[in-house]
């Protein structure tokens, strides 16, 4: 848990161990903004499928969200509610749901609920 960061600021960081598996890329969010400030823009969708193999119109809508993030101010957090890559106990499908949504978790809060498909 990362504390103390001053608000509105962009945080630069990289995950991992300089081991056999190395350091990650480096990856940039934006801190919390001031407590004063009320309004938050955020992005909200549900139900992400992953119909293997046939699974370009999730990897689409990653990159819209990312471009939302990005481009329009939608920094806030990403709310996830349910049904996140119809994994179903496959650990093959959470892994490659893992590296989908990785674009969206490594910038913003990505806050997600149980669906019927988890």
């Amino acid at each position: 848990v990362l504390s103390g960061l001053p608000t509105s600021t962009q945080v630069f960081y990289r995950v991992g161990n300089g081991g056999a598996l190395g350091w990650s890329s480096e990856r940039v969010f934006t801190s919390r903004k001031s407590m004063s400030e009320r309004a938050v823009k955020f992005l909200m969708y549900a139900d992400q499928a992953l119909p293997v193999p046939l699974f370009a119109p999730a990897w689409r809508l990653v990159g819209q969200v990312k471009r939302d993030i990005e481009e329009n101010g939608f920094g806030g957090f990403l709310l996830h509610p349910g049904d996140l890559g119809y994994a179903e106990g496959s650990t093959f499908i959470w892994d490659l749901w893992g590296s989908l949504i990785e674009p969206i978790s490594s910038r913003v809060a990505y806050m997600v609920t149980i669906g019927n498909h988890e």
